[in-house]
Parts: structure tokens; C-alpha cells; sequence
């Protein structure tokens, strides 16, 4: 498998070749698995691809389809190539004899590895799936001498189905409990926000939103462009919504659990947190607007307005009414929330070109509360200092803002943060200036 494993890795590239079908010349992108020099960077055509082309591409799978397995094999060559370098004697003779020396054994090591990272049981198993057939495809073109033979048979729907070797009890290989809740090499990460491509994930996921559960989609918006949490925002009505349309956008935080929550026993879901440190009419946020958001209060809008014309409506002051026509709880609100990110990440798990943005969004924990994260970054894109950041969120310190600072921000203006906000005036918490959000978000948004 080579002398200086270190100097190599395994990588997929996705490349577009010409094929003559019926004396035409036709253009397609195929996948390929290619062992790259990491001090060089040239890419070397590896003989595995084969496995792609059979398993897949010759069965009319997509390019998606073939993403999965081809990383998958990538990340178990290099899991063999670092085991190897480490010294490990299960894996060092694979240096002199190559790929024609995999085992099982090397197989069970593998997902062993990823369930001590923490990886949950589905993500495992996903490897696994993608392992047993790569290892049937050896088998079959002869390529290795596994310990015993794969056991295969035929469903009732005549699929062949694998059994996995990697079970075989002399292998002890590590799976995770049905309880572990962990996230790979993240377990027990909390991701704060999108990361560098927020503004593209924020738009499709507000218009998977509008598309997938549009009674929540202005919440969403709310969220992420307004830095609202969830206890405070199925309190807002719709008298709290201050807007001037298509130029100002505000929200009065309020405690409405009187009047929209008197039929739940436990309104812990529902209690605005905001008001432990400011007084009942000094909350009040204002909202990033744009096109999109406009658009999604109109429709939102319209949509109660019908409920009510059609008598669906319980409590015709809330904004956010669940199916039953009651006001929606922070429990349903989060539920919805959940359902629209299941399909979100399946959506972005089956879109060509997002794998990167797949796996950071589907590897990390993260909930409602992650719309007052993306609101943060954009308060920090548009240049605004720590001490502006923490009036926009309508926070009295700069203690969580700070999650989002990196070392560029010096202690000198960390003091200066400080002092400022010990001067200012409650009235201003929550509040962005609107010549910031036109020369500094709106401008943002229109020249990328």
C-alpha cells in the first residue's frame, strides 16, 4: 500500500467525462475514488473506482448514490493507512501485501472506531451498510481472502440482502447503545450557527420552511433575522407585531401566557426569557428584513386571516396557531422546527455539491435556539461592534455575544464593550439603528 503512507490520501472527485451513446457525444459526471499527494496535490486514478462504477454507476444510480459508498471506502483506506503508520500490528502487514490483505477484522476495527467517537447507532450502521458491500465486491472479484465466506440471501421483495461479517462474535466489534445520542468526532458539540455559508442555509431553510411547515416559517424568520428565542416567540400576538411594510420590522417581547396558554398545565416552554432582565415595554427587537421575509409574513398573514374567516381559530390574538387551532406551545413550535430540519438534511443530503454543508448540519446538535446564533454572525458581518451586538440581541451584558469572538477582538475593546453597556440605557436594548440595517444588511444582501 505504499512506503510514505502519510504523504497520501484517499479522496472522491466528481468529474465529467464524454461517452459516444447512439454516435452522439454526451457529457456526464462520473465519481471516482483517487489517491491524492498531500505535498503536491496531484491526484493519482485509483483501481477501486471500479467498485463505484459496478455497485452503482452500471446499476443507473445517481451521483448522489455514488457519493455515499465512495466516501465511505475513502474514510475506511485512510483509517487503514493511519492504523498502519501508527504501527499497528493488525494492520502493519498490510503494508508489503496492499489491499489483497484486508480482513474482516480490519472491517470491525473501522466501526469500532466510529463508535468510540461517539457516532449514534444510525451513523454507524450507515457505515457499516456501505463497508459489508465493498467487502462483498472483493470477495467477488477475488481481491481479498476473508476469513469465511459472506452470508447472502433473497428477501421476499428478491433483494439480496447482506449479512454484515462484522458481527461475527470473534471480532467484538463496538456498537453504540440505542440511548447514545452522540455526533461523531463532534459528540456532544453544540453548533452555535450555519458557519461561513449561513446566508445561502438560512434562505433554503426558510424556504423549506414555507414549502414543508409554513406555520412556522415567519417563526423561523423571526428567529434568525431577529435573534428571538422560542419561549419568546409563541408569546408574540399579532398586536405585537410592529411593522411598516417593507420598511421596519419590530417585535414587542411580552409574558401572553395569560392569554393565549391558560390551557396548558406547564408553560415552562413558554416563558420569554428576555423578561428576567428587562421590564415588559422596554423588550422590543427589531427584526433583519428582507425580500424573503416580506414575503413570508404576507403569506403568513393570509393564512390567518383565512383560519379565522373559516372559524379554525380559537384565540384569534396569536400569531402562531398550532392545527388544532390553538395557539401554538413551545413543545408543538419545537416539533414543527424538528420535522422541518429532517427534511432539510435529507434535502441537503440528496442536492449535488453540499455534502460539506450536510455533514455540519448533520453531525452537530443543534435546535431552535441556533436561529439567535446565524443572528449573531449577521450582527457581526455587518461590522457592528461587540457592545452594538449585545443592544441588537437585547442583552444586558456582552457575556453571549462573546461565544461568537474570536481572538481578533482586542481586551481593549472588550473594555470599552463593557463600560459602554453599563451606561446605557434600557431602552435601547434589543434595538438596531436603521441606517445600519440599510447601509449594512439590506446593501449586504443585494451585493453578496
Amino acid at each position: 500500500m505504499g512506503n510514505v503512507l502519510s504523504s497520501f490520501k484517499f479522496v472522491v472527485r466528481e468529474t465529467e467525462i464524454e461517452e459516444l451513446i447512439n454516435n452522439k457525444l454526451k457529457r456526464t459526471r462520473v465519481v471516482n475514488i483517487a489517491l491524492k499527494d498531500k505535498v503536491s496535490g496531484m491526484l493519482i486514478p485509483h483501481p477501486l473506482t471500479n467498485f463505484i462504477r459496478v455497485m452503482y454507476e452500471y446499476r443507473g444510480k445517481s451521483l448522489n448514490s455514488q457519493l455515499a459508498p465512495a466516501r465511505v471506502v475513502c474514510d475506511f483506506l485512510n483509517f487503514l493507512y493511519k492504523k498502519i503508520d501508527e504501527g499497528d500490528a493488525e494492520f502493519t502487514p498490510l503494508k508489503e501485501v496492499g489491499i489483497s490483505g484486508v480482513k474482516y477484522l480490519h472491517g470491525s476495527r473501522f466501526i469500532s472506531s466510529h463508535t468510540e467517537l461517539g457516532n449514534k447507532k444510525s451513523t454507524v450502521e450507515y457505515y457499516e451498510n456501505f463497508l459489508k458491500v465493498f467487502f462483498s465486491f472483493l470477495e467477488e472479484q477475488r481481491l481479498i481472502s476473508p476469513e469465511f465466506p459472506m452470508k447472502r440471501y433473497t428477501s421476499k421483495n428478491n433483494q439480496i440482502i447482506i449479512e454484515s461479517p462484522f458481527r461475527h462474535a470473534s471480532f467484538h466489534t463496538k456498537y453504540p447503545s440505542k440511548k447514545t445520542k452522540g455526533n461523531g468526532a463532534n459528540k456532544g458539540h453544540k453548533l452555535k450557527d450555519f458557519g461561513q455559508n449561513r446566508y445561502l442555509l438560512v434562505t433554503e431553510f426558510i424556504q423549506k420552511a414555507l414549502e414543508f411547515t409554513p406555520d412556522i416559517a415567519l417563526g423561523i424568520c423571526l428567529q434568525f433575522y431577529g435573534g428571538i428565542r422560542r419561549g419568546e416567540l409563541v408569546n408574540v400576538t399579532r398586536g405585537d407585531v410592529l411593522v411598516r411594510f417593507r420598511e421596519s420590522f419590530q417585535v414587542q417581547i411580552q409574558d401572553n401566557r395569560e392569554l393565549l396558554f391558560k390551557h396548558l398545565k406547564d408553560t415552562s416552554k413558554e416563558y420569554p426569557k428576555r423578561l428576567n432582565y428587562l421590564q415588559h415595554h422596554l423588550a422590543n427587537q427589531t427584526i433583519l428584513d428582507n425580500d424573503l421575509v416580506w414575503e413570508v409574513y404576507s403569506k403568513h398573514i393570509k393564512m390567518l386571516d383565512l383560519r379565522a374567516k373559516r372559524n379554525e381559530i380559537k384565540n384569534l390574538s396569536a400569531l402562531f396557531v398550532d392545527s388544532d387551532g390553538k395557539p401554538m406551545s413551545g413543545t408543538v413550535y419545537e416539533r414543527r422546527f424538528n420535522k422541518l430540519k429532517r427534511s432539510f438534511l435529507l434535502e441537503l443530503s440528496t442536492t449535488e455539491g453540499r455534502y460539506e454543508d450536510y455533514k455540519l448540519l448533520s453531525e452537530t446538535h443543534w435546535s431552535t435556539h441556533i436561529g439567535r446564533g446565524n443572528f449573531t454572525n449577521f450582527l457581526f458581518d455587518m461590522g457592528l461592534s461587540i457592545t452594538q451586538i449585545a443592544i441588537a440581541r437585547g442583552d444586558t451584558s456582552i457575556d453571549s455575544a462573546m461565544e461568537y469572538v474570536d481572538e481578533k477582538v482586542t481586551l481593549q475593546s472588550l473594555r470599552e464593550a463593557i463600560n459602554t453597556l453599563k451606561n446605557m440605557s434600557v431602552e435601547q436594548m434589543g434595538r438596531i439603528d436603521v441606517d445600519v440595517i440599510k447601509n449594512h444588511w439590506r446593501d449586504r444582501l443585494k451585493h453578496g
